[in-house]
């Protein structure tokens, strides 16, 4: 199973490209709107960045979730919960390589929405998740499956905790133990 994660992992390498020319771009145009609402262009801001990685993966999460795949390739439903959990190991590598798929995406909602409570974040994944699949059933590139909405939206919240539980470790050690990670 492991391989197979891995496998399908090194096959979007060949997206990273396009992937990092979107991410310098809407970094730059954060740097530019900075500039014009006269803000301290030499400051560094991480926010910044947080943007501009959420751009970068977006193009990413389209590349794998759409592109990769022909038109009209597949046009199935599964509406069964478990039904991607097979007995073969790449069918189960799906299973994990959809949380994987969104652990990110929580992450950098986390940090580009730092007010937005947790449960926010997580209906933003599963919103954007549904999305994808109502639109691979549409497209017929991708099978629009019930595993894969709750898969991911576990990887947004995965991710999500991961951020704010960082965050909060961190401002405890800081002295700003009162704010509140969820």
């Amino acid at each position: 199973m492991w391989g197979c994660i891995i496998r399908d992992i090194l096959n979007t390498f060949c997206f990273l490209q396009m992937t990092f020319v979107a991410g310098i771009i809407v970094y730059g145009v954060c740097l530019l709107v900075r500039k014009r609402k006269g803000k301290d262009e030499r400051r560094f801001c991480f926010h910044d960045v947080w943007y501009g990685l959420l751009a970068a993966y977006f193009v990413l999460l389209f590349q794998i979730v759409f592109f990769s795949r022909e038109a009209g390739s597949r046009t199935d439903l599964n509406l069964v919960i478990g039904g991607t959990w097979t007995q073969d190991s790449q069918g189960r590598a799906y299973v994990i390589e959809n949380i994987l798929l969104f652990i990110p995406f929580g992450m950098l909602l986390a940090l580009c929405l730092k007010k937005l409570p947790i449960w926010g974040i997580t209906l933003i994944g599963f919103v954007l998740s549904l999305c994808i699949e109502i639109l691979q059933l549409l497209t017929a590139r991708g099978y629009f499956q019930i595993d894969d909405l709750i898969m991911n939206t576990l990887g947004c919240l995965a991710g999500a905790c991961l951020v704010r539980g960082f965050l909060w470790i961190h401002s405890c050690k800081t002295g700003g133990s009162d704010t509140k990670p969820w």
